[in-house]
């Protein structure tokens, strides 16, 4: 956590060409990940979230409040009240696809679609029991992870864990690392090869290299953090050592019973 506290409200991502590139949602990640509200600054008017944080114009383009940043938010931030978060549910419902899936912008000119979207929007959604207002994304994304549908929560978990599993240890770039570590962490899956891709990395500040996060334009650029892989390293690792820690005790309590 040093480098992230070092560098505390100041964590933002950057483009390619060295700009400051400052938004909502790698703040949110960085929180979802710290649970650290003072190393993160945000900014948003009302139940629903835009990207990003100032002017929402970029490249030239105005950007209005999207489902993403929104689903994120009401996720992560424990202070939203239960009114907020029902508005911004509606506000998702009345933008979807003639599949019944959320699109990006709230905006009926821009009906742009994305999967890792729908399945934050699903996440929400499901955190607030509503996910049966959203029928078609559930066969969705069982669809995505059995390239090739099922019904029932479980199937979707079973599904998601052979992903994964064939997943484990893919490359050497740490915020494809740090993912998959979080990801097999959530559902019981060992994952020491990826562990210890993100401990070698470590830099001397406490930190890990910038990763790009995203791209943006015709041509793309490039938008990456150090804040975010750090947040999500930091994670990985923290939850990796209270694994190991509870398995010890549970090996000494076994062999002190035994005795």
């Amino acid at each position: 956590m040093a480098y992230l506290k070092a560098h505390s409200r100041d964590l933002f991502c950057e483009t390619d060409t060295g700009e400051a590139h400052l938004d909502n949602f790698s703040q949110l990640l960085i929180l979802q990940n710290t649970g650290d509200r003072s190393l993160v600054t945000l900014d948003h008017k009302g139940p629903t979230w835009g990207y990003f944080i100032g002017s929402p114009v970029f490249a030239e383009t105005v950007y209005p409040n999207d489902s993403d940043t929104t689903a994120l938010a009401m996720a992560v931030l424990e202070d939203i009240s239960a009114e907020d978060k029902e508005a911004a549910m509606d506000v998702i419902l009345s933008y979807l696809s003639p599949d019944g899936l959320p699109y990006c912008w709230f905006d009926k000119d821009r009906p742009r679609f994305c999967h890792c979207i729908c399945a934050n929007v699903f996440r929400f959604f499901y955190l607030n029991n509503r996910s049966k207002d959203l029928p078609s994304v559930y066969g969705y994304l069982c669809s995505l992870l059995q390239s090739r549908g099922d019904p029932g929560l479980q199937d979707m978990r079973d599904l998601l864990i052979l992903r994964v599993r064939e997943r484990i240890g893919r490359d050497k770039i740490i915020l494809g690392a740090s993912m998959r570590l979080l990801s097999a962490q959530m559902l019981g899956i060992t994952n020491q090869e990826d562990l210890e891709t993100i401990l070698d990395a470590q830099q001397l500040d406490g930190g890990w290299e910038l990763s790009w996060l995203w791209h943006y334009g015709k041509e793309p650029g490039m938008i990456g953090s150090r804040g975010v892989v750090t947040a999500m390293a930091v994670n990985g690792i923290q939850r990796a050592w209270k694994s190991s820690k509870l398995r010890a005790l549970d090996s000494m309590h076994c062999n002190g019973t035994r005795g």
